[in-house]
């Protein structure tokens, strides 16, 4: 069973191509999908994909592991894995999931990072890659994605192939915590009234949920409701470019996943 959570829809191409490869069935992580004490079958292989938010788990994955805390295991997988997408590097993701399953009994067999076309562009500094880097990250995905699928088919175990990056331990318990405090939420969410045209798209992209289409003078708006989880697909997918992140994003480029690598 390939697990997963995408936003702008990287992962979502990982574990799809993971699935693939591997002969297994993908499964989307939700409001409702079961907690992950349901997939663990003592004849089964579970890999846990995910993207790497502020150099951690994004927040609905760390509250759906939380979640799958208060369930009992009856038997263990097979196999256990982690493939976990970033732009650059993760910083200490690998740990901090891994500490999250301890409280199950669960310990991972493989994890590894691969590096995808950067997403995030809600702060200054930040941005979509060029196409040249876009192209050549995707290019080197491909192979990675099928050396990974293949060790996993061949069960492989005490792998940790992950890209850190410098400062990691600074990255990921000390700016994450600030991060997510201060810059996940929709409140600096809004749409340019002159470009958004009411088709829909922000929230359909939503992951979540989490956007509803209101009725406004100009037509209908999107509605950002409490449970953003700062994937930013709502912007990536608007087809006319009219969402915001507050000033942001201004001059901001767009970024919309292949249909496979």
């Amino acid at each position: 069973m390939i697990l997963y959570f995408s936003g702008v829809g990287n992962t979502r191409l990982v574990a799809r191509q993971l699935a693939a490869l591997c002969n297994e069935r993908c499964q989307a992580i939700e409001a409702s999908t079961p907690p992950l004490t349901a997939f663990c079958r003592e004849d089964d292989t579970l890999v846990l994909c995910f993207p790497v938010y502020a150099w951690g788990p994004p927040l609905l994955v760390e509250e759906y592991l939380k979640r799958s805390q208060m369930e009992v295991i009856q038997t263990n997988p097979k196999r256990l894995y982690m493939v976990c997408t970033c732009g650059d590097d993760i910083g200490r993701t690998d740990r901090i999931v891994s500490k999250a399953l301890r409280p199950m009994g669960l310990t991972f067999d493989g994890i590894w990072s691969v590096q995808m076309p950067n997403t995030y562009v809600a702060l200054p500094g930040f941005d979509t890659d060029s196409k040249e880097v876009e192209t050549e990250k995707l290019r080197a995905a491909a192979p990675t994605v099928k050396a990974i699928a293949e060790s996993i088919q061949a069960g492989e175990q005490h792998i940790l192939q992950v890209q850190p990056g410098g400062m990691p331990w600074l990255k990921s318990h000390v700016l994450r915590p600030l991060f997510n405090r201060f810059l996940t939420g929709p409140k600096r969410f809004r749409t340019d009234p002159n470009l958004c045209v009411g088709c829909g798209q922000c929230a359909k992209q939503c992951p979540t949920g989490n956007i509803q289409m209101t009725e406004h003078p100009s037509g209908k708006q999107p509605r950002w409701g409490r449970q953003c989880t700062h994937c930013l697909a709502c912007y990536h997918h608007c087809p006319h470019g009219a969402i915001r992140y507050g000033r942001y994003t201004r001059d901001k480029g767009q970024y919309r996943p292949p249909q496979s690598l």
